[in-house]
């Protein structure tokens, strides 16, 4: 059930609103990532939702914050990362560290599949 069906607008524009909001979103998703064999990721899924797969947006995990990875997963946890048309929003530093911890959260042998409309050069040389 979402919160927002039942609050006026006022209160779902509050910063108090959307803290909460938040803290609900990350204890749900924390709750099914740790039942779930395999777990597979949609990082930046904004609106799209997959059967059987966790939708990450960046108000619940932004890519390139250690921090909302450590809320959210435990190290080597995640079987299959999803990234389509994220990682062109980053600049390259930021992709850099969004890729470091999705290989940090991957389990040994697991996928990271991503889409991306332009190559970073930048992040392939270095």
């Amino acid at each position: 059930m979402q919160l927002k069906n039942y609050a006026p607008a006022s209160l779902r524009n509050s910063g108090l609103y959307k803290q909460l909001s938040r803290k609900r979103r990350l204890w749900s998703l924390r709750k099914l990532a740790s039942t779930a064999n395999p777990l597979k990721v949609v990082l930046g899924a904004g609106p799209t939702h997959f059967p059987g797969w966790f939708p990450t947006d960046k108000e619940i995990l932004d890519v390139t914050l250690p921090a909302d990875w450590r809320a959210l997963f435990k190290p080597e946890s995640i079987d299959t990362l999803l990234s389509e048309h994220m990682l062109e929003h980053l600049s390259a530093a930021e992709a850099r560290t969004a890729l470091a911890e999705c290989y940090r959260y991957l389990k040994p042998g697991g996928l990271l599949a991503s889409r991306c409309p332009m190559v970073i050069e930048e992040i392939l040389i270095t």
